[in-house]
């Protein structure tokens, strides 16, 4: 197995999202042209967060395996190798405890974002690694979505009717007036 980088990021800000990921560790999957997003708790009140730690303060601790296959479902539990979760998304909705491993199938593509929800422990990591034979899991972000070329066109695509309006504007104003006079 190859080295794994353990990640401690700000989030990437994308769509009004911000926060930060602590204590995940990635270990060998290949990113081309994407970009790892984590999502933050800093909405939650602080009465929320106690009542929620002393909780899991009680609680025993197990880690739990997930696999996500490109030929999978998410439908799937994604507890066993046999029924894995197909899609980064049914990842990025999911709730992991610290110590949970994901494991990506090898040879597996995903066109879209990773984005882990949870954040493990010092003590304790969120695993996102690989399982079976072939080559490393690849996330190519190919299908995501550019919104600062989306503004970009919708701005361009404004600009001739605006720009029509204002030149026109002394004519537009006459053929109205004129319409409104009876006469």
């Amino acid at each position: 197995m190859k080295s794994a980088r353990r990640i401690t990021a700000p989030l990437i800000a994308h769509a009004g999202v911000s926060g930060e990921v602590r204590n995940a560790q990635i270990s060998d999957c290949r990113f081309r042209n994407a970009e790892v997003k984590t999502l933050g708790v800093r909405s939650a009140n602080f009465f929320f967060l106690v009542t929620c730690a002393l909780l899991l303060c009680l609680l025993p601790a197990s880690a739990t395996t997930y696999y996500v296959d490109p030929a999978g479902s998410n439908a799937n539990d994604g507890l066993s190798p046999q029924t894995p979760w197909r899609t980064l998304l049914k990842v990025g909705i999911s709730t992991f405890q610290p110590g949970d491993q994901i494991l990506f199938k090898r040879d597996g593509v995903w066109n879209e974002w990773l984005t882990p929800p949870s954040s493990g422990s010092a003590a304790n990591l969120i695993k996102f690694d690989a399982y079976g034979n072939g080559l490393p899991p690849e996330f190519t972000g190919r299908n995501a979505v550019d919104f600062g070329l989306i503004a970009a066109g919708g701005i361009l695509a404004s600009l001739p009717p605006v720009l029509l309006t204002l030149a026109f504007q002394r004519y537009l104003i006459e053929g109205l007036s004129a319409g409104a006079v009876k006469g």
